[in-house]
């Protein structure tokens, strides 16, 4: 669960709570910049998910840098550990109450607690280091012109978090990943292509070549319809994933629309009725 640091720095940074698996630690992060902006830097630990080719990528892509903390010294995670201590404290008090009356049933009314939470008590409780509430804090580094968080074009965003992994094209036209088969382009016979999909929806998928878009691949053999590691459940990141695949393709089609639109009658001055 990400949570913006309190303190008014000079750099904004972005924490990282916990271990989680890559799928959620990207959901995490995706909600935390379409919250909070793209962050200066994020600030992770050292276990080897902050360490995956894939966050150092959406890192590069968009902008921002992933440090992690030293080695050995734990006290650059003591902000962290003082947030577990706060939420067992004083919100799974509030939250046992909440589901011992019945008001608390599903883990989506838990999320949604917490949220409310975390929004009208923790953000706006004076912090004994701070000397004031998280989001003074906040509106004072705004107001000194500390807040160098960056907004983002939502489809740049969106893009960004698609997963990519490389393969070659056999004799076929086909490729094939997490056990799928896919036929694509014959054009692409023999090349290393890119394939860029949602993982909770691998129906679809982009392929590109030499960073050049060349349509979707094509079902052919399906035995997983989602990388192991994520549920087939809808979620807000699935739908943002979807939207951005969908347009991308859809002005993949505008171009070839656009391109092969051209008619010699229309350049000549011919009316459609002659």
């Amino acid at each position: 669960m990400p949570r913006t640091d309190g303190e008014d720095d000079q750099n904004v940074s972005l924490s990282v709570v916990g271990v989680p698996r890559g799928p959620c630690l990207e959901d995490a992060l995706l909600k935390a910049v379409i919250k909070f902006q793209i962050p200066q830097i994020f600030y992770v630990d050292n276990a080897k998910i902050f360490r995956s080719q894939h966050l150092k990528r959406i890192a590069a892509e968009l902008g921002f840098c992933v440090k992690h903390t030293r080695v050995r010294q734990p006290q650059g995670r003591g902000r962290i550990e003082r947030w577990f201590r706060t939420v067992a404290e004083k919100f799974e008090p509030l939250l046992k109450e909440q589901i011992e009356s019945g008001k608390v049933t599903t883990l989506a009314e838990v999320n949604t607690f917490l949220t409310a939470w975390i929004e009208r008590r923790y953000h706006d409780r004076r912090h004994s280091t701070l000397k004031m509430s998280p989001r003074e804090a906040l509106v004072a580094a705004k107001a000194k012109y500390l807040d160098r968080s960056r907004p983002v074009d939502p489809a740049t965003l969106q893009e960004a978090f698609l997963w990519r992994e490389k393969r070659k094209v056999n004799s076929l036209g086909a490729v094939q990943i997490y056990n799928n088969l896919y036929e694509v382009d014959e054009a692409l016979l023999g090349k290393t292509v890119e394939l860029r999909f949602n993982p909770y929806d691998l129906r679809r998928i982009l392929v590109y070549h030499e960073g050049i878009f060349w349509g979707e691949a094509h079902p052919y053999r399906m035995q997983n319809f989602t990388e192991k590691r994520v549920t087939e459940r809808q979620t807000e990141r699935q739908v943002a994933l979807a939207n951005a695949m969908q347009a991308i393709v859809q002005e993949h089609k505008e171009e070839l629309k656009a391109r092969c639109g051209l008619s010699f009658a229309k350049a000549l001055g011919v009316k459609e009725d002659e």
